[in-house]
Formats: C-alpha cells, sequence, structure tokens
C-alpha cells in the first residue's frame, strides 16, 4: 500500500451540485487534537466548502475529497503569512519616509489593508486551483 504524504484527504457529503462543482459539507479537523469536548473551544465544526466534481457525484454522496498539502501551505501562506510581511514592510518604510511611528503603523496598516483587497479581487481567479477535488463516491444516496 503505497501511501502519498502529499496529498491530504477529507469525508463529506455533497449538498449540491452545479456545473461540475459540489457544495460538500465536511467536518472541520481539530489543531487541538479532536478532544473539543474538553475545552469547548471549535464551535461550528461543520462548513460546506466547493469542490470540483470529477467522479460525478450527486445530491446526498459521501465523497472523498484530495487537496495536495502543497496548495493548502500556499493558500495558507497568500491568505495569512503575505499580510503580515505587507503590515510589517509597511510600518518599517512608513516610519522611514515620514520620521513619525505613528505614520509607520498607519501605513502598515493602509499596505495590510490593499493586501486583502487584492487577495479579494484575486480569489476567484485562484479558486480553482486551490478547490479540492471529489476523487471518489464512498457511498451512493438513498435518492
Amino acid at each position: 500500500m503505497d501511501i502519498d504524504m502529499d496529498i491530504m484527504e477529507q469525508t463529506g457529503i455533497v449538498e449540491e451540485c452545479t456545473n461540475g462543482m459540489a457544495k460538500v459539507k465536511i467536518t472541520r479537523s481539530s489543531a487541538c487534537g479532536d478532544s473539543c469536548a474538553s475545552c469547548g473551544m471549535c464551535p461550528g465544526r461543520e462548513t460546506v466548502i466547493e469542490a470540483r466534481n470529477d467522479c460525478q457525484a450527486a445530491k446526498g454522496d459521501t465523497v472523498a475529497l484530495n487537496m495536495s498539502s502543497s496548495k493548502v501551505l500556499n493558500a495558507a501562506f497568500l491568505a495569512y503569512i503575505v499580510p503580515v510581511i505587507l503590515l510589517v514592510l509597511g510600518c518599517m518604510a512608513g516610519s522611514y519616509i515620514f520620521k513619525s511611528e505613528n505614520a509607520g503603523i498607519l501605513s502598515g496598516f493602509i499596505l495590510m489593508a490593499v493586501s486583502f483587497v487584492v487577495i479579494h479581487m484575486l480569489d476567484k481567479r485562484l479558486k480553482s486551483r486551490y478547490s479540492p477535488t471529489i476523487t471518489r463516491v464512498l457511498t451512493k444516496s438513498a435518492e
């Protein structure tokens, strides 16, 4: 049995199918080891994601979703790390240019806000690249 460590697999239930895409309800994994009852810090563990429906899964089917770990890490870097880097660079550049700490902080927040706007504008274009794919139907719906 050969397991590819570069692939993250998740299971879910198809809620809707349109134009080669499917909305799939999944249960999010906990970062704290799935012992959420002990701390109660994980509200709303179920979420609906959009996935490419290459297997022609139907509403109600239980499916396996795959996405490469490198794509997950790239998306996380783009969404979380890039804005923080731009915040720091904006603070440093603003402080240097305007010779004021307050202007530096304001410049940092402005640059970070611009990064969020750019990421939001790129979201539709990058969505297909970073969407998981339904790789197989585990159980067919009773419908």
